[in-house]
């Protein structure tokens, strides 16, 4: 979504509406020569190429532009964007860009000589300094010089000066005090600068947050981004929900109106509006839509219909944060019914009402939701949340968005009973005007409301008219104020309207316009019956592609023959083998111990491993056991029985056993080779039937070696309940059932999984998995498995998995193997957007992997082992189809058997015999499929067996030596193929199906090393760590999930990602893949060149690659990565930040570093994780990182400067939330003195 907030509104912050309109002293486009301006010598200032599209610029060189004789008043400050032209960061002279006179002195803004930094100063006191190191022209930047252009602000503010650049405070070297106003400005140009404006505004110096939303959106040519506002007051009555509202109910709720078209710029001309309150224990809303036609929507009297498609509004209320997100979606249709999920789960149940009345013209809800009934406590007094809501099929909403559920985009919610309430009336838009009408009730308290109702043209930044107003409001008074402006000769742009008490939004929207056209009503298509004028001018119409394709139908003799060549793929052994594949090796056993690469499981005569070794560390601080409660006393297996069978080098199996009282627990454990294991457990009473109170399955773990934790859930997309971070000292708790938990550090770690809860015995999900506080050097990680008492009278078994990483090594050009360069990105298989195999290509797919094999690359084509797509045409790659629009003839027969389900199938599916259905046009089981739509499949079904076979046959006979897979780990309830368990619940639940997922990558991995003695296969999940399955993958691509949700990224991926959550989840070690990013943002789109320089430099301090998409330069983020790669990683060793063995020190702590280094090369690369400039002190003990060459110097890696350091000890400023890259190699100094200490 991209929000279109706007900047003006900002500046009635930093100036009085009183004020605004003589705000600015000097506001000068600069888009010619100012006529206020006196240029010297003449002839120094001409126009050029400005900043944005269609707009001009100053270019001053070996001259000035003056400003004399300003006359300001108390706090001012100067804003201007500047590019060098004739000089940069590297440029030996002094560059002199700005010069004011304050008081009775001069302030002086320039570039020293040979420093590559900027320097405010006092007469010739350097007084604050701001690094421009990266000021050169790179060879990323094209024919869009916007990147070049950079932002600088000065303010004068009670007696002391301020300077930022792009949105950053420069560094303090020495206080700077002022001694009167601003009397003078002048403009420099040096040996050439470019200026696009230059603004002096009588304003108090903004905030750091204001400046950098300024720079933002000044950066983009948009308005500012800040959420739509409303504030919700607590109703003095409750209004009847009976969907007959009158005015008195509601005369003293808020008001919502001017809702948005969804998809398309404008405002939707319907007026909709709707009125919102609360009090102690409801959420009242009502919602009026008018309308014309017939209403797509019919009564279905049943809770839970997927309402979706059908005239409804889909309400998203997202409580506050308590650390996952939690928003509850509640969808109801004109005529009563009703469906609600929680985080897109439609099993979950909320308890609200929705009452509805239909006219012809209009139809009205009246909305109640019990804050309890929707699992958030009842929002107290100042209390913010945030919500969307959206008409379905008008394609309407509060708040614009692409993704109904994205909660980055929902608009915030005030919960005030004491504020004045806010009553916009509807925003009447036309050719030359808007109007509107505000009610402003007043709150508990006299009160000031600043009112702003603004108009922007299409590319402006400010505001091209603006209606300010004070207002002085007694408690509980009613005034109207009819807010109007022209909106003559501006055709297209944007409307805002924002109510503001202090500092404080209590209202705030922006609509764009002109009016989307407004939406026709026209039923379901059975409620409009066909004419002979319909049929005649269908006659006429000639059908689309799309029409035609779905035309088209298989025939039952081609239908038959897929039948008969199933014999083919159906239960076949592809990639199924005894042997080990490299990197692991053969699996060793040594009397109870069992061995495979790195690492070991240790038994003593017990039930479970009582150590267990990796990466030359031990993990158990004592042995893992089982602890039953029966009769109040606790029994814990002590001692078992062991044997253990080497089945062949892949496979060990360990049979274990062991008596407590009256039970027997048996654990039957197959080790693979990936060090994974699969213990299926069996409790039983032989010769009584003892009762179970409770069971816990617990691993007492070292303490030293848990810094870092990673649980991934299956129960929503982009896994919410998924997530990184560090462990704290105190006990972690897991009230959600999660199939995958890690614990461990950077180096390794100790991982437990399990596909579902079935046959556990237990009343809730409350501390369903436990790590305790340390205690003793140990933490107990414990897992309830039953705590409602049973008496086993039939064996219960349940089944869970360990493995403890890192799984594998990882290649040494890891890096490379990851990077776009490596890669091919084809998305040419077949008629499904995630499916390889259409013959059509065959012949085009084999000449472009040759070709480009031969240039080094591999084609990556794009499919998934989960998702199967319906038609895309790839024509610019490949041309169309012979038979566009038709699935394949096997998913057409075998897919309802093959489909992942969330719920038990209400009828059972049978094996196909080729009935009609299957060859109508356009159907599936009933079901109509569109171009681009998508269809999950189970690998515990036949489709396993079915995607491998085509998948060989691509390798085999078209030369495929990659693969990209597109899925998140999701579970499956269909009973058709053995998924789906009863819950402790007694519901039909879906299982994850780890093991299946696990075994059908196992076989990938194998058929693409086998046919090339090597792999590359990347999987993008989003947040969701599974290393049972991981272990067969090279690369994971993660970060879809940075888009929206808990972890939404908006500017700077270093505000949201800690550093503890980052070597979880984003280095890759841990575990033995590697890393790469996939870029998403709250908007998609990086906002700015900061927002590059953050990403990259945030994720090569921890070792991982990026892909350089969804941002707007992403040639910075290929330069920055191209740098880095360029060096030959492959043989050099690594430090990280987080080692602390001395070889390495830098400070501050806000400053990261990686060292890749060898004997005669070193790579350094700092980040300032913070919002200040940073001078990063460096210390390198050479002999211990064994550098032998006796003279080097440090060069920095991106501009190709010699910074003249020696590498033992040195210093360099890094920029807030940016990046350094030196390399230190063997030499001397060409230019000392390059950056000044």
């Amino acid at each position: 979504m991209r929000h279109t907030v706007i900047l003006a509104i900002l500046l009635t912050v930093w100036a009085s509406p009183e004020a605004a309109a003589d705000t600015y002293y000097i506001k000068e486009p600069l888009e010619a020569v100012p006529e206020s301006a006196a240029v010297a010598p003449p002839g120094a200032a001409s126009v050029t190429a400005g900043r944005l599209k269609d707009q001009k610029a100053i270019l001053l060189k070996d001259g000035s532009l003056a400003w004399k004789g300003l006359k300001t008043d108390g706090d001012v400050f100067v804003e201007f964007w500047m590019k060098p032209e004739g000089w940069d960061a590297l440029t030996a002279n002094a560059v002199e860009l700005l010069r004011l006179r304050i008081g009775t002195r001069d302030w002086t803004l320039l570039k020293p000589a040979d420093s590559d930094a900027l320097e405010l100063r006092c007469g010739d006191e350097s007084l604050l300094r701001y690094p421009i190191y990266n000021w050169t022209r790179q060879p990323w930047v094209g024919k869009d010089e916007t990147p070049l252009w950079h932002y600088i602000n000065i303010g004068l503010t009670q007696g002391t000066i301020r300077l930022t650049v792009d949105g950053f405070e420069a560094k303090m070297l020495k206080a700077p005090r002022t001694d009167g106003i601003l009397t003078g400005a002048t403009l420099h140009g040096g040996s050439g600068t470019a200026y696009s404006w230059f603004h002096v505004i009588g304003a108090p110096w903004p905030d750091a947050e204001a400046l950098r939303t300024r720079y933002r959106s000044l950066h983009r040519g948009l308005p500012d981004l800040r959420n739509r506002t409303i504030t919700v007051p607590r109703l003095a009555r409750p209004p009847v929900i009976d969907g007959h509202p009158s005015a008195d109910e509601w005369s003293g709720a808020a008001r919502i109106t001017g809702f948005s078209a969804l998809r398309q710029t404008g405002m939707r001309g319907e007026d909709i509006r709707a009125e919102i309150g609360y009090d102690d224990r409801y959420l009242y809303m009502v919602i009026r839509t008018p309308y014309t036609g017939t209403l797509r929507a019919k009564h279905h009297g049943i809770h839970d219909m997927p309402l979706e498609g059908e005239e409804s509004y889909e309400i998203f209320l997202h409580p506050p944060f308590t650390g996952v997100p939690d928003y509850c979606q509640l969808i109801g249709n004109p005529y009563g019914d009703r469906s609600d999920l929680k985080m897109m789960d439609r099993s979950w149940n909320g308890k609200w009402d929705w009452k509805t009345t239909v006219s012809d013209s209009e139809w009205i809800v009246e909305f109640r939701a019990d804050f309890k009934g929707i699992d958030t406590p009842p929002p107290g007094d100042f209390s913010v949340w945030t919500m969307n809501m959206v008409n379905t099929y008008a394609k309407a909403g509060w708040c614009p968005t692409q993704r109904y559920n994205d909660s980055g985009s929902f608009g915030t919610l005030r919960f005030d009973a004491n504020a004045p309430v806010i009553r916009p009336d509807r925003y009447a838009v036309t050719a030359e005007t808007v109007s509107v009408p505000l009610e402003l009730i007043g709150g508990a308290a006299e009160s000031t409301l600043n009112v702003a109702l603004q108009v922007f043209g299409e590319k402006d930044v400010l505001p091209a008219s603006e209606e300010v107003r004070t207002v002085k409001l007694a408690a509980g008074e009613r005034q109207t104020l009819p807010l109007e402006l022209s909106l003559a000769g501006i055709p297209k742009g944007t409307i805002a309207l924002c109510v503001r008490e202090g500092a404080t939004d209590l209202y705030f929207n922006h609509v764009a316009f002109p009016v989307a056209p407004d939406v026709i009503r026209t039923g379901f298509p059975a409620d409009k019956p066909a004419t002979p004028a319909d049929d005649v001018q269908a006659e006429k119409r000639t059908p689309t592609e799309e029409e035609q394709a779905y035309a088209q139908k298989w025939t039952a003799e081609e239908l038959g023959e897929a039948l008969l060549e199933s014999a083919e793929w159906k239960n076949n052994t592809l990639g199924l083998a005894d042997d080990v594949p490299p990197p692991w090796t053969p699996m060793e056993v040594d009397g109870q111990t069992v061995r495979c690469w790195g690492r070991a499981y240790v038994y003593r005569d017990s039930l479970l491993p009582v150590q267990i070794e990796t990466a030359d560390r031990t993990l158990l601080a004592k042995p893992a056991r089982f602890t039953l409660k029966t009769g109040g006393k606790t029994l814990t297996f002590d001692r078992a029985t062991v044997a253990v069978e080497r089945v062949n080098d892949a496979l060990v199996r360990v049979n274990t056993s062991a008596r407590s009282g009256a039970f027997l627990l048996e654990l039957a454990t197959e080790y693979e080779f990936d060090g994974m294991a699969r213990i299926e457990t069996t409790l039983s009473c032989p010769e009584d039937s003892g009762e179970v109170e409770a069971l816990n399955l617990e691993f007492p773990l070292r303490a030293d070696r848990l810094r870092l934790y990673h649980v991934t859930s299956s129960k929503s997309g982009h896994a919410p309940l998924s997530t990184s971070d560090a462990l704290g000292k105190e006990s972690l708790t897991l009230d959600d059932f999660r199939e995958v938990v890690w614990l461990g550090d950077v180096p390794s770690g100790f991982c437990w999984f399990a596909e579902s809860m079935q046959n556990w015995r237990i009343r809730d999900e409350r501390a369903i998995q436990v790590l305790e506080a340390e205690k003793h050097g140990a933490r107990l990680f414990r897992v309830k498995l039953a705590e409602v008492p049973f008496r086993p009278e039939q064996p219960w078994k349940m089944v869970f998995g360990l493995q403890a990483t890192p799984v594998k090594p990882r290649p040494a050009d890891f890096r490379k193997r990851s990077d776009k360069s490596a890669i091919v990105w084809r998305w040419f298989w077949g008629d499904g957007e995630y499916y390889p195999f259409h013959t059509d290509y065959a012949a085009k797919a084999r000449e472009i992997i040759a070709q480009s094999r031969a240039k080094g690359q591999e084609v990556m084509p794009c499919s998934s082992i989960l998702f199967y797509g319906t038609y895309r045409q790839h024509v610019a790659q490949l041309g169309k189809l012979s038979k566009p629009g038709l699935m394949h003839r096997e998913v057409m027969l075998w897919g309802p058997l093959w489909s992942e389900l969330r719920r038990l199938p209400t009828a059972k599916l049978h094996s196909p015999d080729i009935p009609s259905r299957h060859t109508a046009p356009g159907n599936w089981f009933g079901k109509r499929y569109a171009p681009g739509g998508l269809q999950h499949f189970c690998s515990a079904s036949s489709w396993q067996d079915y995607y491998l076979w085509r998948l060989e046959r691509e390798i085999r006979e078209n030369g495929l030596g990659a693969i990209y897979l597109d899925q998140p780990i999701t579970p499956c309830a269909n009973p058709n193929h053995g998924c789906g368990y009863i819950d402790y619940k007694g519901d039909w639940s879906p299982s994850t199906r780890i093991f299946a997922k696990r075994r059908m990558m196992k076989r990938i991995y194998r058929l693409f090393h086998d046919a090339h003695g090597r792999t590359l296969i990347k999987w993008h999940g989003s947040n969701q760590i599974v290393p049972p399955i991981f272990a067969f993958i090279d690369i994971f691509w993660d970060g879809e999930n940075y888009g929206h949700g808990r972890h939404k990224v908006f500017e700077f991926y270093s505000k949201v990602l800690p550093p503890n959550r980052m070597q979880a989840q984003h280095t890759g070690i841990p575990f033995g893949f590697a890393p790469d990013l996939l870029p998403e943002f709250e908007e998609r789109y990086a906002p700015s060149t900061a927002s590059a320089y953050d990403m990259m430099g945030l994720f090569m301090v921890h070792d991982s690659t990026v892909w350089p998409a969804h941002m707007l330069y992403p040639g910075l983020a290929g330069f920055l990565q191209d740098k880095r790669l360029a060096y030959p990683l492959e043989t050099m060793e690594t430090v990280n930040y987080w080692t602390q063995d001395g070889r390495v020190r830098v400070s501050p702590e806000p400053v990261k570093w990686i060292l890749h280094h060898r004997s005669d090369q070193m790579l350094l690369i700092l980040f300032n994780w913070s919002d200040e400039v940073v001078d990063a002190a460096i210390e390198l003990d050479l002999t211990k990182l064994g550098f032998k060459a006796a003279d080097a110097v440090v060069n920095d890696s991106l501009n190709g400067a010699s910074l003249g350091r020696h590498p033992r000890s040195f210093t360099l400023a890094v920029q807030p939330r940016n990046l350094r890259m030196v390399e230190i190699v063997p030499g001397t100094p060409k230019r000392a003195g390059a950056q000044t200490d």
